[in-house]
């Protein structure tokens, strides 16, 4: 690649941060906390899984049955972890930042091209039109219940909206 090519892509890249929304978007999703029966089957889930490890292992012996048991539910509950823990989405100009309890993520706004969204959230995808290929490289975020409007004028000002361009050729 040569200089001039390089310079060309930094002052485009500079150009488009400088178009950017400014501040700074922060909301967290609870979902264990927002729906009492959805809290109660995926509690009720992991006793379950629990319960039938120590049965199915009874026969081993009560201390290693219990240890089955024990462990089944603990690998059940890490499974349901973004369930039962809060998460914290923060998106800036420059950067998305996810914030689990076990673990974090941030990602460019240069790797999205566009975004389409349900009730739950929005996938922020790498392709400029949806494919197949985008569940495996994209990033979802979730709603807020109270304040979906706002976010999805944000990522309206920052990437094209798949969605609502579907909508429009129909």
């Amino acid at each position: 690649m040569s200089r001039k090519s390089r310079r060309r892509r930094k002052a485009a890249k500079n150009a488009a941060r400088a178009e950017a929304p400014p501040g700074r978007l922060t909301w967290r999703v609870h979902p264990f906390a927002e729906n009492g029966t959805k809290s109660a089957v995926a509690i009720a889930a992991v006793l379950g899984m629990g319960g039938l490890a120590l049965w199915v292992s009874w026969d081993l012996g009560a201390h290693t049955a219990a240890m089955f048991g024990a462990g089944a539910a603990v690998i059940m509950f890490l499974a349901m972890h973004k369930f039962f823990l809060p998460t914290t989405y923060v998106l800036s100009k420059d950067l998305i930042e996810i914030r689990r309890v076990f673990h974090s993520l941030e990602a460019d706004w240069e790797r999205f091209r566009s975004f389409n969204y349900d009730d739950a959230g929005a996938l922020l995808s790498p392709y400029e039109v949806p494919t197949r290929r985008a569940v495996f490289r994209s990033l979802f975020l979730m709603f807020d219940n109270g304040r979906k409007e706002e976010i999805l004028a944000y990522l309206r000002r920052r990437l094209r909206d798949v969605k609502s361009e579907s909508a429009a050729a129909e």
